[in-house]
């Protein structure tokens, strides 16, 4: 049988492939060092050539290593990619030591290392690859090479130009170019003298034919002499597109220095799957593409995580850095993929979080993000990932850059990256239409007619009154979490100014953490004491967020002194109670809601763990302990609509708890959206969905990671609107509303800027709140002592005067209010 022997990749060097009739496929792959690679292709009548052929192979059938899939069908950037020297060569300033590139020795003797230069040196380079040069007599040119894959495809006719900073301790002479990695040809070529002085070199070619990505190769050929031969600001352009010339920059150019290219292709050495996922290079046959990745996605995923791939930084990222993600993806099948640069450790910071529709045309897409100053990962602290697991299907990319940027700004990046390419509704249809119904079922369900009816102190009619009603609170819950943690004892302006603005824009809040299981102490239980006492001098109601977190990594390390993984199930049931028992107590009078149970779809190994029987019994203990208070079940996937699969899920956990008789009267959903935009009338369509299920819903924990203003403020804006149309739900929480304090700062989720200005969301929740849905009515009685409005319904302060005489009264709007009767004093 013919079996084909694939080498395994080393860095630079393109694996080389030998064909042999072997009868017995067995064991692991050959691995030869680049050096043999070299020295065999080249002398195929060495010895070395001649004994491989001879030996006795141990072969494994099984597929590729996903490093060298992911190697070689993911290349760096197409079409424009030669603008940017770090793009077609990775390290070429030598900013990572000697990442990237190799050094192939057929003696092994020589070596190399990476030297600081001074201010004057090599151009203004900071640093410079060294290269200990040892040949011998009898060798090639070739057997001792510097050499790097050029990353990107090159069409028939592009021009290169090859520059490069060089010196050598003596007088030398090297041979340097670009050539095919199989057949050696040359499209760039020239032989370089060098001396004791830096000296700035140049050459220029055009590709003859198409070049994939990573088949052609840079290469120094240095074998001619012994040597310590110093390299510097090594670029390969395109020169009718020269890299700084075009560029515009807000600030001096050295500002960007980087980009640090963090993961060229050939970094693509670690890949995660999982049932049904598998992986697959092939050629795209679209020339901003080449070659690709297939990902085909055959099971359900659990989450969108579970089917992903994925590379480690080997580099640094400072505080501050610019981080910037190019590629190109489609998907026949019409998937969504998130694109995810993040701390490789938990808690998994995201610095850049973005879910992107896919349609059957490749498209590419552009994000950047900027790190906090005081955010920052050692050398293998942060990794990139792109989740395909949102459903069954097939997702392509080719393509692949991740950019570190150092301390340029949004608009260095965006000019240099060509701007951010959002879709925002992801290809979706989107429209209008939805507007009108849902202003009629607010005027419908939103508001209720309130007659006042004036009289005088003998109880007749007062003709001509001027009667006001204004709303003093709203019925419907506006509300957002609150930072928590000590965060709020501080006194500061900081602190007093977000506390204001908490107050004037809501009447509902969250803790965001502190009245989670894992938080409870002493210290804890002051802060949240004091943020109740808070809410209730400024009128504002709290929910209760959460009881149980039915996850491991959202429970007590220890309950009652014993470790978790230590408990008997019985252990867990029993302290499961008393910590439901013990808040439901604590907090009695101060909240009207709790979360009893959070994410049960995705959290839910203590639920399969103690049984789902316990899920549905901690509500009952709950309804025990306080049957008047309102028990929700809290999720997020209801407006995960590109994953139907999640959804599904969740109606069967809310499934069980109905079987199971517990006592839920409100569904919370978070709704933390992103991109693509979900079209209205489908955020529509699915909240009439939980009508099977209960009679009331609350927005629990709404943000929208989009940074553009507009764009961010008329769809939240809409989605509010959707929202109050719908009769079912009684509250809108955002969960947070400051960028000081908002885990999604960095992709845009809060109305209200680190210095406390307000974006254009917050405006349009404004807008919304305390203008189209306020009533600040006034008018006169009529004839029979009578003004009536339609306002909407919550708490109003009434008043009436005439001739000095006034009468004041508090009510509360709703649909049996009827008739109010002020009397004249």
């Amino acid at each position: 049988m013919l079996y084909q022997l694939r080498l395994r990749r080393h860095p630079g060097i393109k694996p080389r492939c030998f064909k042999k009739n072997i009868s017995k496929a067995r064991g692991n792959y050959i691995c030869l060092s680049p050096q043999m690679q070299e020295n065999m292709s080249r002398n195929r009548n060495s010895k070395h050539y001649q004994s491989l052929l001879s030996m006795k192979i141990r072969f494994s059938r099984a597929a590729l290593p996903l490093s060298l899939l992911l190697g070689s069908a993911l290349p760096l950037c197409a079409q424009t990619l030669l603008q940017t020297p770090e793009r077609a060569l990775s390290n070429s300033s030598f900013q990572s030591g000697t990442a990237n590139w190799e050094l192939g020795d057929a003696i092994a003797t020589s070596s190399m290392q990476v030297v600081n230069l001074g201010a004057n040196e090599a151009g203004g380079a900071k640093r410079a690859l060294k290269i200990d040069v040892q040949s011998a007599a009898g060798l090639n040119s070739w057997d001792i090479a510097l050499r790097q894959e050029v990353h990107v495809a090159l069409p028939t006719g592009r021009p290169l130009r090859l520059t490069f900073w060089a010196k050598a301790n003596r007088a030398a002479k090297i041979g340097t170019g670009i050539e095919d990695g199989g057949d050696y040809h040359k499209i760039a070529w020239g032989d370089v003298e060098l001396s004791p002085t830096w000296k700035r070199y140049e050459i220029q070619g055009k590709a003859d034919r198409d070049f994939a990505a990573d088949s052609l190769r840079f290469i120094f050929n240095l074998a001619q002499q012994s040597a310590q031969i110093y390299l510097a600001d090594v670029r390969l352009e395109d020169p009718e597109h020269p890299m700084a010339a075009n560029v515009p920059l807000a600030g001096p150019v050295g500002s960007l220095e980087k980009p640090l290219s963090l993961l060229p292709a050939t970094a693509f050495g670690e890949g995660w799957g999982g049932n049904g996922l598998t992986i697959s290079p092939f050629d795209s046959g679209f020339p901003n593409v080449g070659r690709a990745a297939r990902l085909t996605i055959t099971e359900p995923p659990q989450n969108p995580w579970n089917a992903r791939l994925g590379a480690g930084n080997p580099s640094p990222v400072n505080g501050g850095d610019a981080i910037a993600v190019r590629l190109w993806a489609r998907s026949p099948t019409n998937n969504k993929i998130g694109i995810i640069f993040q701390q490789s450790t938990a808690p998994h910071a995201k610095i850049l979080s973005q879910a992107v529709q896919l349609t059957p045309q490749w498209q590419e897409f552009r994000f950047f993000a900027l790190l906090d100053n005081a955010q920052g990962f050692a050398a293998g602290g942060s990794n990139f990932e792109i989740h395909a697991g949102y459903g069954t299907g097939t997702v392509e990319i080719g393509n692949v850059r991740v950019e570190d940027f150092g301390s340029a700004t949004r608009e260095e990046v965006a000019a240099k990256i060509g701007g951010e390419t959002i879709d925002w509704w992801g290809g979706r249809p989107h429209d209008d239409t939805w507007r009108p119904a849902a202003l009629e079922r607010i005027e419908r369900y939103r508001k209720a007619e309130l007659k006042v009816r004036v009289v005088d102190a003998q109880g007749r009619p007062v003709t001509g009154a001027t009667v006001t009603a204004k709303i003093t609170r709203h019925a419907f819950r506006f509300g957002t979490a609150i930072a928590s943690g000590p965060f709020w004892n501080t006194d500061s302006p900081t602190v007093q100014r977000y506390k204001e603005i908490a107050a004037q824009n809501f009447n509902t809040i969250t803790l965001e953490n502190g009245m989670k299981w894992p938080a409870a102490s002493p210290a804890q239980q002051a802060i949240n004491d004091n943020i109740l006492a808070w809410a209730k001098a400024n009128d504002i109601e709290v929910r209760g967020h959460n009881l149980v977190w039915g996850s491991t990594r959202f429970m007590p390390r220890e309950i009652n002194g014993k470790k978790l993984a230590d408990l008997t199930n019985d252990e867990l049931k029993a302290g499961i109670e008393a910590h439901v028992r013990d808040y439901m107590r604590r907090y009695k009078g101060h909240v009207y809601i709790w979360d009893v149970v959070n994410e049960a779809v995705s959290e839910r190994d203590i639920w399969e763990r103690i049984g789902w029987d316990e899920f549905a019994r901690v509500f009952q203990i709950a309804r025990e302990e306080d049957p008047a208070l309102l028990l929700a079940y809290n999720d997020y996937k209801l407006f995960h609509v590109e994953n139907d699969i999640e959804w599904r899920k969740e109606q069967e956990v809310i499934q069980k708890l109905v079987a199971a008789g517990a006592p839920i009267d409100v569904l919370g959903e978070q709704a933390h959206l992103g991109t693509p935009l979900i079209p209205i009338p489908t955020v529509l369509s699915n909240l009439a969905e939980l009508e099977r299920y209960v009679k009331t819903v609350e927005i629990t924990e709404f943000d929208l990671g989009v940074r553009d203003d507009k764009v961010h403020a008329d769809y939240v804006r809409d989605f509010m609107t959707a929202c109050f149309s719908d009769p079912k739900v009684s509250a809108f929480v955002q969960w947070g509303f400051w960028e000081g304090a908002h885990w999604r700062s960095k992709d845009g989720g809060y109305l209200v800027r680190r210095d406390f200005t307000l974006r254009p969301a917050m405006e349009a929740y404004r807008d919304l709140v305390f203008k189209q849905w306020w009533t600040n009515a006034t008018g006169q009685s009529d004839a029979t002592g009578s003004f009536t409005i339609r306002g909407f319904k919550g708490n109003y302060e009434l008043n009436a005067t005439r001739n000095e005489l006034t009468s004041k009264q508090n009510i509360q709007l709703n649909e049996a209010t009827g008739i109010v009767t002020l009397t004249l004093q």
